[in-house]
């Protein structure tokens, strides 16, 4: 048995993956092209290939819209002949079930780059699942009762959300810009948006009880819920406080936190619709 040889980037594209394995079908256009190719070179002796394809193309234009339906017709039967066999060759165990490790992150790739993958773990997943099946048969009436309400901070250049980028190992991150931001607190519900606050210091326990007493009821008067509306809030530290459990106990309201990380905010769409520039006029 003679040394292995490592194989060439060429001989690795020229190896077939499955003999097997059934072809592709072809789009109209190419499969009149197959058709067409050794009629153009008759016509036109020792045309070079980029001249076929021009050629191609041209005629291709000027074909008639009854000769373009017939070769979409056999280009939809083509379609349906590789079905067939791609399904019948699975079924007897050829090709591989699994995508490949490439192929899956041509796929990520894009997601990735418009942030709609994100880490989750398995406990905030089965916690956020658990909150849907509890409140899935929930009423339109009950959900029209619903205050959401949460706090948000607006960056002056950029957002301050999540953003995930690629980047080497070890590189160090900087921040170019500055500018400042504010902090505010906001509610809402199915009837229109309650009262806007900012928040001057850092928030706690004590200020935002102080927040809730000075806003909450007055934004449920102004939405006209009633009293027996329900108040959302996350499991923000601030928001299970002593002080803050202490109050909504006096004021006898029904809350709503669910065992995830804070619902979309009204904030949010503010900061990303609306971004805070100085009047420089």
């Amino acid at each position: 048995m003679g040394p292995m040889t490592a194989m060439t980037p060429m001989e690795r594209a020229k190896k077939p993956k499955d003999s097997g394995d059934p072809k592709r079908p072809m789009s109209a256009y190419f499969l009149w092209l197959n058709a067409s190719r050794n009629s153009i070179k008759a016509e036109h002796p020792g045309i070079s290939i980029t001249e076929i394809s021009k050629r191609a193309g041209e005629m291709w234009r000027d074909l008639g819209k009854e000769q373009k339906e017939e070769w979409d017709g056999k280009a939809r039967e083509a379609k349906k002949d590789y079905e067939v066999a791609m399904r019948e060759y699975r079924e007897s165990g050829g090709g591989s079930s699994a995508p490949s490790k490439k192929g899956i992150q041509k796929v990520f790739r894009p997601l990735h780059f418009f942030h709609i993958l994100l880490r989750c773990c398995l406990k905030k997943k089965a916690a956020r699942l658990d909150f849907a099946k509890r409140h899935r048969k929930d009423s339109q009436t009950i959900r029209n009762k619903i205050l959401w309400s949460d706090e948000t901070k607006i960056e002056l250049f950029g957002l301050n959300a999540k953003c995930h980028v690629w980047r080497k190992p070890g590189t160090i991150p900087t921040v170019k810009h500055g500018g400042g931001s504010i902090m505010l607190w906001g509610c809402f519900s199915a009837a229109g948006t309650g009262r806007l606050v900012r928040i001057e210091e850092k928030i706690n326990g004590t200020k935002y009880k102080e927040i809730l007493d000075e806003n909450l009821l007055q934004s449920t008067k102004d939405l006209r819920l009633g009293r027996r509306f329900t108040f959302q809030q996350d499991n923000d530290p601030k928001h299970t406080a002593k002080t803050t459990q202490e109050w909504l106990r006096d004021k006898s309201l029904n809350v709503l936190e669910p065992d995830r990380t804070s619902l979309e905010r009204p904030e949010n769409s503010c900061a990303t619709t609306l971004p805070i520039q100085p009047d420089r006029a």
